[in-house]
């Protein structure tokens, strides 16, 4: 005899399908959510704010990466973002392998039109890298005084 399992969802005000969409929402969440940029990968992990100044913040998950490993650069209004890890002749035997630590290309849309590129900051510490990309001075929102 085969024994099933079967998911049930409280009928409330919402219903199934409200349930249905919360569990959806849930197990599809984007690895980064961008309002104003588009991240082409989901390796590294990443996370983006703008501060009040309109300066762009990206916190990329680089863990086991070292700094001559990693190489970021500008490329037609994307920062990008290159991993290439060397390989090491390992002289020990291994019983597991969960940490693996792989070749990957990230890009971020940042229209060169509104960020300074020529002033952006970039540091490596705990195993974030930290980009941050100040908003250029013309486009910054223009307030007007109504009288």
């Amino acid at each position: 005899m085969v024994k099933t399992t079967m998911l049930s969802f409280p009928f409330s005000v919402g219903g199934v399908l409200s349930e249905f969409e919360k569990m959806w929402d849930e197990m599809f969440q984007p690895v980064c959510r961008l309002p104003s940029t588009l991240i082409s990968s989901h390796f590294p992990p990443c996370n983006l704010s703008a501060d009040e100044n309109g300066t762009l913040h990206f916190e990329f998950a680089v863990a086991g990466y070292k700094k001559d490993e990693m190489a970021l650069k500008f490329e037609d209004d994307h920062l990008v973002l290159e991993l290439s890890p060397k390989k090491e002749e390992v002289k020990v035997k291994i019983f597991q392998k969960a940490i693996k630590l792989s070749e990957s290309k990230t890009n971020a849309y940042v229209p060169f039109s509104k960020y300074n590129i020529s002033k952006v900051e970039a540091s490596l510490e705990d195993g974030l890298l930290k980009v941050s990309i100040p908003i250029k001075e013309e486009a910054k929102p223009l307030l007007i005084e109504i009288k």
